[in-house]
């Protein structure tokens, strides 16, 4: 018989800790995959201290310590959250963040949304001109953001979550006052 769970009841369960047993590699079971190599299952994540707990808790208190109390992280697949800020763009609306993994680094990313937005009123090609050029030129160098085509991408450097999401914030609000610069 199949159990059926009400929204409250599974709402209490998502930020249940869920320890991984302590030979969880041994009975760990890889199936081969015709045409390409198996890829190791993934249980890294986020750790948090030796008893191998999967937790997002110390990665939000690090951005509650540097950045502001009413940041929020919600899981959106493996290896990638949703960081919800109490930063808005002019218009009101939420700075789009993501933090997800790449190879063995987290990196936050804007997922070009930043430029996107800037787009609603200024050229594309406008953005890469004169004040607006500098300003955005100026604000990655300083924060250390990576242009990728776009997408806007800043690591997170030694477990620095907290930092790292202090100054990408800085860095989006920066290039998002170009909409305003002739």
């Amino acid at each position: 018989m199949a159990i059926t769970y009400s929204d409250q009841e599974i709402a209490s369960l998502v930020p249940e800790r869920k320890p991984l047993p302590a030979d969880w590699r041994n009975r760990a079971r890889f199936k081969p995959k015709q045409g390409h190599c198996e890829q190791r299952l993934n249980l890294s994540s986020i750790f948090s201290g030796r008893d191998g707990r999967m937790s997002t808790e110390s990665i939000e208190r690090d951005f509650h310590e540097e950045v502001s109390a009413k940041v929020r992280l919600s899981a959106e697949g493996m290896d990638r959250f949703r960081i919800f800020t109490p930063f808005l763009f002019d218009d009101g609306d939420h700075l789009s963040i993501v933090l997800k993994k790449e190879g063995s680094r987290w990196v936050l990313s804007d997922e070009a949304h930043t430029y996107m937005r800037l787009t609603y009123d200024v050229k594309e090609s406008d953005l890469h001109r004169g004040t607006r050029r500098k300003i955005i030129s100026n604000a990655l160098s300083m924060f250390q953001v990576e242009d990728r085509d776009g997408e806007l991408v800043l690591a997170v450097p030694d477990d620095r979550y907290g930092d790292a999401l202090y100054s990408f914030v800085q860095a989006l609000l920066k290039i998002a006052e170009v909409s305003s610069k002739p």
